[in-house]
């Protein structure tokens, strides 16, 4: 009979889920640039951090779902405020102040 989560070992399941989990968000291109940090807990991965888009939230969760040993995903990503974009930090301030689309990735 195998361990169940909680049990001796449980602990260390999690740190190696998570650092999993932390190495293929690392590998993916749309979030590589983004400080996301996956941690768990009895196979329930808990997302932190920030993104630049609702789609990138919602990837970042699908990514990590997909992963073997995952239980469940609690995410608690965040979207920067526009000053805060690494992607975007460089820009002149006129140029933030565009039109374009709008930041749940719509448009």
């Amino acid at each position: 009979m195998g361990m169940e989560y909680g049990s001796y070992g449980g602990d260390v399941r999690d740190m190696i889920l998570a650092q999993h989990v932390n190495d293929i968000l690392r590998q993916v291109e749309s979030l590589a640039a983004h400080p996301i940090k996956a941690e768990c807990v009895d196979g329930v991965v808990y997302l932190r951090g920030k993104v630049e888009t609702v789609r990138q939230m919602r990837f970042a969760e699908d990514v990590s779902r997909g992963l073997p040993g995952v239980r469940d995903v609690v995410n608690e990503l965040n979207i920067y405020e526009p000053e805060e974009s690494p992607l975007l930090r460089d820009l002149p301030p006129n140029l933030l102040m565009a039109k374009g689309p709008d930041r749940e990735g719509n448009g």
